[in-house]
């Protein structure tokens, strides 16, 4: 009985700490920006580098918000080939400058 009760200690201590790092990831993401930058697009907490971009498309969303679609070159998991991103309808035409001077010939019509 002792034993077991070990074990349902350790198992709840994992459990414990892994919904920290589940909260703390979540609030990470939750908390931060979608960046265009120089380097590439900021998203979340990855910096997705132009040279590794496809193509791009605006497309439409819902609200006050256009969403970029943009392929990758090469896909990093199994499913995860392409992004979109909500962009606001404010900040289109300057992501849209950006995107023209990091990615002159990659636009989908």
């Amino acid at each position: 009985m002792i034993g077991y009760l070990k074990v349902l200690d350790i198992d709840l201590t994992w459990l414990i700490l892994a919904g920290i790092l589940m909260f703390l990831s979540n609030t990470a993401i939750g908390l931060s920006r979608i960046q265009i930058r120089e380097n590439g697009i900021w998203v979340y907490y990855n910096l997705i580098s132009w040279d590794k971009i496809r193509s791009y498309e605006w497309i439409p969303a819902e609200g006050k918000t256009q969403a970029l679609k943009y392929p990758m070159k090469r896909k990093r998991l199994l499913f995860f080939g392409l992004g979109i991103i909500p962009v606001p309808l404010e900040k289109k035409d300057q992501a849209q400058q950006l995107l023209d001077r990091y990615l002159p010939n990659e636009h989908e019509n």
